[in-house]
């Protein structure tokens, strides 16, 4: 007899079955023979789907644990940003010519102070070009058809790229500004680059001895800063459709995850960044809270910090 699936309920499950879909749901009950989970995630087609499904033995190829139900609560996002995320995500829009849309587009990315900036295109660099650049805020995601428009690059997307006034959020920015720079003739100004910042907060957990620390995916950061699965982003980081044009929806809706993604990942790890100085900043102007009249007057008046 099969063993039973050795899982708990609320463990959180990645399922690969012999069709090659695959699944990441919510464990809730199984036996030797079925396993049932809520909350799943369709790799394939994005979609979720919030009732329980039933999955059998005999049409499960793999089955792993991706976290358990009482893995590290402090990595999670809130279940409500989790589906604002899918929702964005999922509504991007395709630019494929400069017309009004285009325009409105590039004024609504010129209010934001941070954007996230991902290039599109088969081995881009100083040598190639991209095909396609994706641009997300907070909360919409563009994605340009470079090859498509008149120009090289338009001037508003040159702008957002040199100003200082937004930051631009990529992982591993090296290829991103070869390219831009050589290609395009625009250098980017203001970098916010999530590989740079794990190397950061990696390095503070370091023997002073180590000199070199190996660079982690964008999967890998996601998985270890916001407990996001890191089969996830799979197929949107092995880049088959870069080969491929015209894009298909799947294809568009993958650029989009990797544009999306890349702010709430900056945003973790700004936060550890900062986490010791707010610390330090709440206690320091707190400091007289409790101290009788006399003694805060003092410390108000001559400005001390205590090392």
């Amino acid at each position: 007899m099969e063993r039973p699936f050795n899982f708990y309920k609320g463990d959180l499950v990645y399922i690969l079955l012999k069709s090659n879909d695959a699944y990441e749901g919510i464990y809730m009950k199984g036996s030797h023979n079925q396993i049932h989970t809520t909350h799943n995630f369709h790799h394939d087609t994005l979609n979720r789907i919030k009732e329980e499904v039933t999955f059998y033995r005999y049409e499960i190829e793999e089955i792993t644990l991706i976290k358990h139900a009482d893995s590290d609560k402090n990595k999670r996002m809130q279940s409500n940003e989790y589906e604002r995320l899918y929702e964005m995500v999922q509504c991007f829009t395709f630019l494929f010519c400069k017309n009004n849309k285009f325009r409105r587009a590039m004024k609504q990315l010129s209010q934001f102070e941070t954007i996230s900036v991902v290039g599109i295109g088969c081995n881009y660099g100083r040598l190639c070009r991209f095909s396609h650049i994706a641009i997300a805020s907070w909360c919409e995601v563009y994605i340009v058809d470079l090859a498509s428009l008149d120009e090289e690059i338009p001037d508003e997307i040159k702008w957002l790229m040199e100003t200082t006034k937004i930051k631009k959020v990529t992982h591993d920015a090296r290829s991103l500004i070869d390219c831009l720079h050589y290609c395009y003739d625009v250098s980017v100004r203001n970098i916010f680059d999530t590989q740079v910042g794990d190397y950061m907060l990696v390095k503070e957990t370091l023997p002073n001895d180590v000199k070199t620390i190996n660079g982690r995916t964008i999967s890998d950061c996601l998985q270890h800063y916001l407990d996001f699965d890191k089969k996830l982003l799979e197929k949107a980081t092995k880049k088959n459709f870069l080969y491929r044009r015209p894009l298909s929806i799947g294809d568009k809706t993958q650029i989009s995850q990797l544009a999306a993604y890349l702010i709430p990942l900056k945003q973790r790890q700004e936060d550890l960044m900062l986490k010791n100085f707010r610390e330090e900043t709440e206690n320091y102007a707190y400091s007289t809270i409790n101290q009788a009249h006399n003694v805060a007057s003092k410390m108000l008046t001559t400005p001390t910090y205590q090392l």
